[in-house]
Formats: structure tokens, sequence, C-alpha cells
């Protein structure tokens, strides 16, 4: 009778044995390295800008992760692309073209489960995002006496996504809305001076505040 109480108790505590088996063999990626190969043709500020950089995600717990993304900009490629055409006489082979961008945002993945094995940082997710962008601008004679342009684009959006995980390589896609302020400053040595965004002729969205975000990045998780 007692062994027969023991094979019980042994065979109702097997789910339980199974389940803690699984979550101590469950593998979860703690960080993700990121890029968007999309922003080399067209990055912010365009068409003045490409954009190399990377994107690390540090993942908190089951459903949570923080990402910081720092990114070098330099002269466009499309814009060099175009200039560079027969006919065109413009020449900015040695024109500065030099910035930088930091981004950091917060994510709070949806509907993770430990007992099913969803964890972050794989599927929908929603998260605030912040994003600076900044680049000089300047011809090799007048930089020599601190004279040049400088855009800088900064924008703070809600962002909803979706992440997925094919085998360690990472898909991230990404739409919101937010708000952005874009300004543009001309500086003569000492002096630095607005230049109006209605000059610029990028037209009414440019101008206003109303930011609408796309976004994506494909990398590895380490």
């Amino acid at each position: 009778m007692k062994k027969i109480l023991v094979a019980l108790f042994l065979l109702t505590q097997l789910p339980l044995f199974a389940q803690e088996a699984m979550q101590t063999n469950m593998t979860q990626d703690n960080f993700v390295l990121k890029t968007n190969p999309f922003v080399l043709i067209a990055g912010p500020l365009f068409p003045f800008s490409s954009q190399y950089g990377m994107t690390g995600e540090f993942v908190h717990g089951v459903n949570q992760s923080s990402q910081i993304s720092a990114a070098y900009l330099g002269k466009g490629i499309l814009l060099d692309a175009l200039l560079s055409a027969p006919g065109v006489a413009i020449n900015i082979d040695e024109w500065v073209f030099q910035g930088y961008r930091v981004q950091i945002s917060h994510r709070f993945y949806l509907f993770r489960d430990v007992g099913k094995g969803k964890l972050a940082p794989n599927g929908l997710y929603v998260g605030p995002h912040t994003s600076l962008a900044s680049m000089k601008i300047s011809d090799p004679f007048f930089n020599q006496f601190q004279t040049y342009i400088r855009g800088t684009e900064f924008n703070a959006n809600l962002l909803i996504g979706l992440q997925y995980n094919l085998y360690g390589w990472y898909f991230d896609a990404n739409i919101g809305l937010g708000y952005k302020n874009n300004f543009w400053q001309e500086t003569q040595g000492s002096q630095t001076v607005s230049i109006p965004l209605s000059d610029l002729g990028y037209g009414n969205y440019y101008r206003s505040n109303f930011k609408v975000h796309v976004g994506f990045e494909t990398g590895f998780s380490f």
C-alpha cells in the first residue's frame, strides 16, 4: 500500500518536475546587437547624411528591455551620387559633413509567459523612444573660420513593434507617433543665427511638431 501511495505521489508531481526542468533549460537572449541598413541611403537630415551606427538591446527579466543607439553621420551617399552625375556643376567632394545620432528607448514586451517559453526580446512590444541627430555642414575654406551650418532633429515617440527571433538572428520593425523639433543654424565665428525652416523648402510636415516614425533593424544575439 505504501508503494502505491508513493507511486501516486510521484505521478502527481511529474507535471511540476517537467515545468521546472523546462524553465531551467530555457534560454533567453540577454543582449542583441542590431543595425539599420537603410539609413546608409536615407539617414536623418535627409538628404545630407548617411548613418553608420549600432544599437544594443539589453533585456531585463521576462518582458522588458532597454535600447541605446550611437551613430556617426557622414556625407549622404545618395546626395553624393546625385551631385556626381554628369552635367552637375556642384562639387562637394571636399566639403565637411560631420555629425552624430543618439537614440534611447525602453520596451514592454506583451503577452510574455515563462511557462510557454515566451520571453523578451521576442514578440510584440510597446514603449517610448527618443532620438537626437545633429550634423555640421561646411566647405573647407569657410570651415577654417568657424563658418558653417548645423541641422538638428529631435523627436520623442510612442512605438509599437514586432521583433522576431530566427535562431538568434533578429528582425525588428516598428511604427509610432510623437513630437519632433527640427531646427537649423548658421554660425559665423562667435555669432549664431537661426535659419527659418521655410527657407529650406521641405514643406509643412518638416516644419510641424508632428512626428510619424517608421523603423527597422536587424542583428544577432550575444
